[in-house]
């Protein structure tokens, strides 16, 4: 079955000239190559990509650019601290001391700075500044 449909068709003797051409063209119009998943045919005779019509599988591995991704906000980082599978969120980046916690089930993420400034070196003696 043709995927367009052109209206129409020239028989052995006829001419084909380019306006005729250019006039098929014009008016052709889809069979509906649709697979009612991923593709619809609009009202205007167009094809166009369903809602959610893209997925994992017509996304190839490695096309998705950082750029792509939304945007994170200043000192977040993208990651899962949740204990299991889950999509990623945004993981604080702690730059101050101040902001490191002291217990285990804080899931920030601390800066090198963050954690110098947990110690102190005087000579040959190390301070923990906690």
């Amino acid at each position: 079955m043709a995927i367009l449909s052109t209206g129409n068709t020239f028989g052995a003797t006829d001419t084909v000239t380019s306006t005729k051409l250019n006039n098929i063209a014009d008016a052709a119009t889809f069979n509906d190559p649709v697979d009612d998943s991923t593709l619809e045919l609009h009202t205007d005779g167009k094809l166009r990509i369903k809602a959610n019509g893209v997925g994992t599988t017509q996304i190839a591995t490695s096309s998705v650019t950082k750029a792509k991704i939304e945007n994170v906000a200043n000192m977040k980082v993208l990651g899962n601290t949740s204990g299991s599978a889950t999509a990623p969120q945004e993981v604080d980046v702690i730059d101050s001391t101040s902001g490191i916690n002291n217990n285990n089930n804080d899931t920030s993420i601390p800066t090198s700075a963050a954690v110098l400034g947990l110690f102190t070196l005087s000579g040959s003696d190390l301070t923990i500044n906690i």
